[in-house]
């Protein structure tokens, strides 16, 4: 087909042997999903829905092929933005000497030991379970081993609480 202008006319140029459909088609990957023809809006909308459950379908089928791919790309972006707010946040703090950096560098450290604990209970739990657990678990099976552990944890807990007091009182206010 070829563009032609109609002679004396001041119309756009029509094609040759050009047919005006009344019908709608939707293709989708060389693949027709619904034929409609243009009578009333009905027909539209209900092709249109066609369309949507089509794209639906496929999309629901890409992510669940590519499930694991698309959470670790979204887990590296989080944790590139992460560190690019640290750097940016220390770098803030060191500079302008505004604010104390020790809650976001205290947050950063429990954060990293809550994934560091996911990660090493994810991949190891059922190593982790027969050598510490079960042991610990065998080993406390009787009142009486229980009850000596328990009062040796809470001396060995007050005694180290004491030496963190004693350190923090000195490290804050140091005598010369």
């Amino acid at each position: 087909m070829s563009a032609v202008p109609l002679p004396d006319t001041d119309l756009p140029p029509r094609y040759e042997n050009y047919e005006e459909k009344n019908s709608l088609t939707l293709n989708f990957d060389n693949d027709t999903i619904i034929t409609a023809v243009d009578s009333d809006d009905s027909d539209r909308s209900s092709a249109l829905f066609a369309s949507f459950i089509k794209v639906h379908d496929n999309v629901t089928h890409f992510y669940t092929t590519n499930y694991k791919p698309i959470w670790k790309i979204l887990y590296v972006s989080l944790f590139i933005g992460y560190i690019a707010y640290f750097i940016a946040a220390m770098v803030k703090c060191s500079v302008d000497k505004v604010r104390d950096p020790t809650p976001l560098l205290v947050l950063t450290i429990v954060v990293l030991a809550f994934i560091v604990i996911w990660f090493i209970r994810k991949k190891f739990e059922e190593d982790i379970y027969k050598s510490f657990i079960q042991p610990v678990i065998d080993c406390f099976a009787s009142k009486q081993k229980l009850q000596t552990f328990v009062k040796i944890f809470f001396m060995i807990a007050v005694i180290i609480g004491m030496i963190t007091l004693v350190v923090t009182s000195v490290w804050n206010c140091p005598r010369i």
